[in-house]
């Protein structure tokens, strides 16, 4: 069926080595392959397919990676006289050897349903105008063709609705083979999720990291920059605005004696036997009562302080974040608490409801759905587009290959006519190119291409037949207009059966250099879109997820075989809050209340930036920490996460952030530069050096032997204190004399295993790194125990290594890369404040006279079962010191929960950990 399909390529070194290793692969019947966007998994899918001789369903996430699927085999594998054709089909209802479908299309057929994931293609996804798909008996039609193998591509988009029809298609197909291939694997997930993906996937068979496929030439050097922005005009009077409100409707809610004395009817402010369990319920809100209080000027009761196990010193400050707790409770969730009190707390409602601090039932006045959105597509980036499309259109000439992803289209905001010269006012594809063509200066040839609106320059009219005759396209499919605002620009279209081979059309139009800026949406270009060409990609688009934002970076960083010093720029675009609405908030909390106390501003390594900047930079870190690339630093590294821009000492200030962006156009000009920064960080410090994720912290549990030691020291001290007195006396008997010796000997003896057991514990836990590797014990012996870990033991290396900025790092090495993930997880957690953990371990200690109580939360892999908790309760009695592992479901343990997790949230006593991945 298969015999005359074949590669007509070279392998790549890891391609070759899971084709060499696939037998051993498949004892489970399961292929799973992770590796970067541009890596050939496609080519690698279609192998392993053939080799295996057997009908496949070949399931991708997007019509885009599907045609890339069906396009890749017709190129690399079928000779020119083959009809492919014969074998493939797009439809399940014409079942074929070869099936080639979205996961939508899938489900739709067994549930006759269309699915709407979180992260589903709305504007590109294929629905084919039904409202209602039909239904079919999906397991019935693909064993009429003996499908025997599923191939799952980019398998991370198995969420939701998805998992339940898969999971039916592998179960009535009896054991298929399944074949996995993703960029971007679940790893942020809980440990039972990644238990149910990898029941579907099977375990990682082979990892391929992108500084792996950078060194050995199958991926292009490449680099992350930023471009900043602040809101102007009506975007920045609507931020301050709204920021002045919330101000002002804070400060005199905190100063308004109705609603003090409405508050003051809590019965929880008792703190009465009868409220113990609902406070239990409800830490986090009894917490937040007691803050409010003593900021306006109440100190808590003592029988508060003593159910918080606090200091009324130690009282958080009255935070932002505190505050929303506070009056999501009091508008919401306890409302029924203050029957007499009604209509203060209606009026007070109403103020901040207008305000839009209302969202849901939950009060949010730091990061607002509307201010999150403002700043995500706020107008200023588009003179950031702007500016970033002069640089790079002045330093790479007719080379640039640049292209813009963003979410959304806007027809609507196509002028009407030449004399509609309106201003942009919304970000999108539409307003993005029109603010490059008006405002342009660089000869840079424009196009547009998204499911609904393909643009391209009159100038490459010329190219156009020569496309259509590659493609084997007639050129009546082909229909062009003029743009009714603009005759240097044609929409394009092709139509009939053609229609689907639009975005090959405009992509070798794009690499031919008759577009050289591409304008798009993430939709439909943002993943699986084959253009090896793009040299420089601009990210306007508001995706911070782990996953999807890998994906638009994987457009830039593939090989050019037809320009082999290809290196690409990738640009981030973020509009910040210069005050953010924290920082205003505690000027008037500090003017308006006598007792309130600013929070103390700490200085830690783990801070990715010295100040908050707002909701579009947080996004920005969670795309950071989703891939790895080079730091700006003086010494090249490679790494993730944001920290690598080196934006720890930027200045926000206007001028600030103009030298900011200046620096990194500048950095972004010499790309010769940075390939010579690739080859120097790739040398890594090891022999065979790799990505290595890893444990940050700047705390670990140091161990309580140290009072042993002490006491042991004590004792021994005192024996020879009375030794010598006794040996200096010369008026007593000679028999005292040896029975004192006697006495101190057995002394001596007794206390000495003791004291070398105190003395090996506490040099082995006293220093942080020390202390670390003893939790890194206790933590690996149970992910074996559970069986989370199944290499074997004496093929892991456990390590810890301090750190110049202090803190200590800490990795496993001989693991597979999920079973690192779940040990840095594990760390992480057991590391990190307690939050609403189901176990947690209490240690004590006798400090002089004072008793001191530390609490660590057992990480949630090992929480689900009492007895797993009990073994890792077990190891750290052996490695770090004694403790008591606590439930924290029942009435004593949710009260000790309360006072862990006041003591984890108060600004005095904050953990830090991070997880972090180093080339080295």
């Amino acid at each position: 069926m298969f015999e005359e399909l074949g590669f007509r390529g070279k392998w790549r070194a890891y391609q070759a080595r899971v084709l060499d290793e696939l037998d051993s692969h498949l004892d489970d019947q399961h292929l799973h392959v992770v590796a970067a966007p541009g890596s050939g998994k496609t080519t690698l899918g279609l192998e392993v397919l053939i080799r295996l001789q057997k009908p496949s369903l070949i399931l991708a996430p997007s019509l885009t990676i599907r045609d890339q699927w069906v396009s890749r085999l017709k190129e690399a594998f079928a000779p020119e006289t083959y009809d492919v054709d014969q074998i493939i089909s797009c439809e399940l209802r014409q079942p074929k050897p070869l099936i080639f479908i979205t996961y939508q299309a899938l489900h739709a057929a067994m549930t006759g349903k269309i699915a709407q994931d979180e992260e589903d293609y709305a504007e590109e996804e294929e629905t084919n105008g039904q409202s209602k798909p039909e239904k079919i008996d999906v397991i019935k039609t693909l064993k009429k063709v003996g499908t025997h193998t599923i191939v799952l591509d980019e398998a991370h988009h198995l969420r939701k609705e998805w998992w339940a029809v898969l999971t039916k298609v592998k179960k009535g197909l009896g054991k298929p083979t399944m074949l996995s291939l993703t960029a971007t694997p679940p790893y942020d997930v809980e440990y039972s999720e990644w238990q149910r993906y990898e029941e579907l996937c099977g375990s990682v068979d082979t990892e391929i990291s992108v500084p792996e496929l950078v060194k050995r030439g199958d991926l292009c050097p490449h680099q992350d920059y930023v471009y900043f922005s602040e809101p102007r005009g009506l975007e920045a009077d609507q931020l301050e605005n709204f920021k002045t409100e919330v101000a002002l409707a804070t400060k005199e809610l905190l100063t308004c004696e109705g609603f003090e004395k409405a508050i003051s009817s809590h019965p929880w402010l008792k703190v009465a036997e009868e409220d113990f369990e609902a406070i239990l319920a409800d830490p986090k809100m009894f917490s937040a009562l007691i803050i409010y209080f003593n900021t306006i000027g109440y100190p808590p009761s003592r029988s508060a302080l003593k159910l918080l196990g606090a200091e009324k010193e130690k009282i958080p400050t009255l935070t932002p974040e505190w505050l929303e707790i506070f009056l999501t409770g009091i508008f919401f969730t306890q409302r029924d608490f203050f029957p007499d009190h009604e209509e203060t707390l209606a009026r007070w409602q109403k103020r901040f409801q207008k305000i839009g601090c209302i969202e849901r039932r939950r009060v949010t006045i730091t990061d607002t759905k509307e201010t999150s959105k403002l700043l995500a597509n706020s107008v200023s980036k588009l003179a950031s587009i702007v500016a970033i499309a002069e640089a790079e259109a002045k330093n790479m000439g007719d080379d640039l290959r640049m292209v813009v992803l963003t979410n959304y289209i806007r027809l609507k905001e196509l002028p009407s006519g030449p004399d509609d010269k309106r201003p942009m006012s919304k970000l999108g594809v539409v307003p993005i190119f029109e603010h490059l063509r008006q405002h342009l200066t660089s000869d840079v040839k424009l196009g547009i291409l998204t499911g609904s609106l393909i643009v391209a320059p009159k100038s490459a009219s010329s190219l156009m037949p020569q496309i259509l005759q590659q493609l084997e396209i007639p050129e009546a499919a082909l229909k062009v207009k003029p743009l009714h605002h603009t005759p240097d620009y044609l929409e394009v279209s092709l139509e009939g059966r053609f229609s689907t081979q639009q975005v090959a059309f405009v992509t070798a139009l794009f690499r031919l250099g008759g577009v050289t800026c591409l304008v798009g949406t993430q939709a439909l270009l943002g993943e699986g879109w084959d253009a090896p060409s793009v040299n420089t990609l601009i990210l306007a688009s508001n995706i911070g997820s782990f996953m999807l934002s890998n994906q638009m970076r994987g457009r830039a960083i593939r090989i050019d075989r037809s320009s082999p010093e290809k290196a690409s720029n990738i640009w981030h675009l973020a509009a910040i809050e210069r005050e953010t609405l924290m920082e205003l908030l505690k000027k008037e909390f500090t003017n308006a209340l006598k007792g309130y106390r600013p929070p103390i501003k700490t200085v830690s390594p783990f801070e990715d930036l010295n100040v908050k900047l707002g909701p579009d930079m947080q996004i920005l870190k969670r795309r950071f920490r989703a891939f790895e690339g080079i730091s700006l630093g003086d010494i090249p590294l490679i790494q993730n996460g944001i920290r690598r821009l080196n934006l720890k000492d930027a200045k926000w200030t206007t001028n600030g952030l103009q030298q900011l962006n200046e620096r990194m156009l500048e950095e972004a000009s010499d790309r010769g530069a940075l390939k010579m920064k690739w080859d120097q960080s790739l040398q890594g410090k090891n022999p065979r050096p790799e990505m290595r994720e890893a444990t940050s912290a700047n705390y670990a549990p140091k161990s309580l032997a140290f009072m042993d030691t002490l006491k042991g020291l004590a004792f021994q001290g005192a024996m020879g204190g009375v030794f010598w007195g006794a040996s200096v006396l010369q008026d007593i008997t000679q028999n005292l004399k040896y029975s004192l010796m006697g006495a101190i000997g057995v002394g001596m003896l007794v206390a000495a295993p003791k004291l070398i057991t105190a003395l090996y514990v506490f040099l082995r836990n006293g220093s942080l790194e020390g202390s670390m590797k003893q939790v890194g014990h206790a933590v690996l012996d149970t992910l074996y125990q559970a069986d989370i870990i199944r290499t074997a033991p004496k093929n892991i290396e456990l390590r810890t290594t301090k750190q110049t900025d202090g803190t200590v790092r800490c990795h496993i090495l001989g693991a597979s890369n999920p079973e690192r993930h779940q040990f840095n997880t594990a760390m992480a957690q057991a590391l990190g404040p307690v939050d609403n953990d189901r176990y947690i371990l209490v240690r004590n200690s006798l400090l002089g006279s004072m008793l001191r109580v530390d609490y660590h939360p057992v990480p949630h892999a090992f929480a689900k079962h009492k007895k797993t908790a009990a073994f890792y309760e077990k190891c750290w009695n052996r490695y770090v010191g004694k403790s008591e592992l606590v439930y924290t479901r029942t009435p004593k343990g949710r009260q000790l929960l309360l006072k862990a997790r006041f003591k984890s949230t108060a600004a005095y006593f904050q953990k830090k950990t991070d997880i972090s991945s180093i080339w080295e």
